[in-house]
């Protein structure tokens, strides 16, 4: 039998000082009118309630799902949500132990920040994933817990049966993500205004980035990688990269138009070092560039116009011999252009890559179908699939 030990925050031994929970998992599901949230992170933390919908995509005065709101295709919507103090009601615990009930005195905040642009009708109808960033915190006589994390959204939509040629949301599913699988790691390379996260929900690997841009003679983002040793390629599906605003912001950022979202083969971490960078940037263009050895200008090798999101990036290395190519389908491939890049070592770092060129905003990108070789694979998500040609 399990007991839950309900308590009082105010007498419990708790830290006395604020600190960081990275929330590593939990889901929220908004309906049109309620959903509930449930998260859990660092050091046993736990929160579960529920909300309404008086904030979000379903909030009386939100951009979508009203007449006047922007929901036709093409349309960029934001999926902004907060909740605190009393509209937060429910339980939560620091230590995976001891709960208490959550109100007012001992209060917590959730904001999920993120959008997503609304597909054609001339597509199959099926719902659109977004990756988004959710912040917030805990607040006890002790001190205040930083909440952060990021993850997936799954997106529901219908045609809107009253106004011709526009969607209507029915569903928001927000699953926040784990750590990314071993043998990978992530981390800023570069000055950055803001930190980046990167998590992996269901397989799918959520990158937000900040950072002034890969380019010139030293780069500024977020590098989600693990070790290339030989040659080998780098293969992902980018599904989705939209802005991630202010979550009590009154109206959607502009993206950068040079933020940039892909795949990288580098000789290192330092922001100088030499490599090579297939991504997509938010108006669909693609971008193949290269900086031959560390501290040189980056150079633009080749592009191309893709639709922004399901593209498939592929870059293959043969010693210095770098191949780029992408894909509609992940099956007929493009080759955009090939490069020989001199690099000092054959031991380099290979991974997802994401920059908002904008410091202090970030720009969250989801990949899927993630593989790379050319290393020791220890752990089936980077085994599955034969992308190799």
């Amino acid at each position: 039998m399990v007991v839950t030990v309900f308590t009082t925050l105010l007498s419990h031994g708790l830290p006395a000082s604020a600190g960081d929970i990275l929330i590593t998992a939990g889901s929220l599901r908004m309906a049109p009118s309620a959903g509930p949230l449930s998260i859990s992170g660092d050091r046993g933390f736990a929160l579960q309630s529920r909300v309404s919908a008086g904030a979000g995509i379903f909030a009386p005065y939100t951009t979508c799902n009203l007449t006047s709101g922007p929901c036709s295709p093409g349309d960029t919507v934001s999926l902004r949500a907060a909740w605190s103090g009393n509209d937060l009601p429910g339980t939560a615990t620091l230590d995976g132990v001891e709960y208490t009930h959550v109100g007012l005195t001992i209060a917590a905040s959730v904001e999920f920040s993120g959008s997503f642009v609304l597909p054609s009708f001339d597509v199959p109808l099926q719902p659109v994933r977004a990756p988004f960033v959710m912040t917030g915190g805990f607040s006890y006589s002790g001190g205040r817990e930083r909440l952060y994390g990021s993850g997936a959204a799954t997106i529901t939509l219908v045609p809107d049966a009253g106004l011709p040629g526009r969607w209507r949301v029915t569903d928001v599913l927000y699953e926040l993500g784990g750590p990314l699988p071993t043998p990978w790691a992530s981390r800023d390379v570069g000055a950055v205004g803001r930190a980046g996260l990167a998590s992996n929900v269901r397989d799918a690997f959520v990158i937000a980035g900040d950072g002034a841009d890969i380019w010139g003679t030293s780069d500024s983002f977020r590098f989600a990688h693990v070790p290339m040793l030989g040659s080998g390629s780098v293969v992902t599906r980018l599904v989705a990269a939209n802005a991630v605003p202010d979550p009590f912001a009154l109206s959607l950022p502009d993206t950068n138009r040079f933020a940039k979202a892909g795949i990288m083969i580098r000789q290192g971490l330092p922001p100088s070092s030499a490599g090579v960078i297939l991504d997509v940037k938010p108006d669909g263009g693609l971008e193949f560039m290269v900086r031959y050895a560390g501290g040189e200008n980056t150079l633009f090798l080749a592009g191309a116009e893709t639709s922004g999101h399901d593209v498939w990036l592929r870059l293959s290395r043969n010693s210095a011999h770098i191949t780029a190519m992408y894909s509609v389908d992940g099956v007929s491939w493009q080759t955009l252009g090939s490069v020989n890049v001199p690099f000092v070592t054959t031991e380099l770092v290979a991974g997802l890559a994401v920059t908002s060129h904008d410091p202090g905003a970030l720009y969250g990108a989801l990949f899927d179908q993630v593989n790379i070789s050319g290393q020791q694979l220890t752990d089936n998500l980077l085994a599955e699939g034969d992308f190799e040609g």
